[in-house]
């Protein structure tokens, strides 16, 4: 993980392109983000956050969660987690929106949704050549009552595959 947060920052102009992209989507989705409490899964070094708080979307709540300690220090949040995106420390049902952007193809085991509320978003995104593992992903979210509310993709430096869901019980 240590080389992983040693080249991030280069990334982070390509990172601010999917999150404008996303946004859009959110919006035109009806699911703005403001006012809500929101997870984001893989935050690193929190470029989401930074992007949040240069365009002016304030949230209620924002938790950084990520399993690379140095990115997780580097993260400018009073909030931020050291854990793993397949077994989060939360209550169930506690945020409205999770993040979780270029992280599931790095999974061995499946991402828990169990800290995201009834009728929450989920946003999952992931470059192209990933593509499968997000459609997986989408088939087995799907049979576990996940109502697709978005999917589209990302032309830029590296095409981006996104999906947004609405959890059901």
């Amino acid at each position: 993980m240590e080389f992983f947060s040693h080249i991030y920052e280069s990334w982070r102009e390509m990172q601010y392109e999917k999150y404008e992209a996303i946004f859009r989507e959110l919006e035109s989705a009806n699911a703005s983000v403001r006012g809500k409490t929101v997870v984001d899964v893989g935050s690193a070094q929190g470029f989401l956050i930074d992007f949040m708080r240069g365009q002016g979307i304030q949230t209620k709540l924002y938790v950084g969660v990520d399993v690379d300690k140095s990115a997780i220090r580097k993260l400018n949040s009073q909030l931020k987690i050291l854990a793993s995106a397949e077994a989060l420390p939360f209550k169930e049902e506690v945020f409205d929106v999770m993040f979780c952007i270029d992280v599931i193809h790095l999974l061995k085991d499946k991402l828990d949704l169990s800290p995201v509320k009834e009728d929450g978003v989920v946003v999952v995104a992931l470059p192209s050549r990933h593509e499968s593992k997000l459609q997986r992903f989408v088939e087995d979210m799907s049979a576990e009552g996940m109502e697709m509310l978005s999917s589209f993709s990302i032309e830029g430096k590296e095409r981006e595959c996104v999906v947004v869901l609405r959890k059901k019980h």
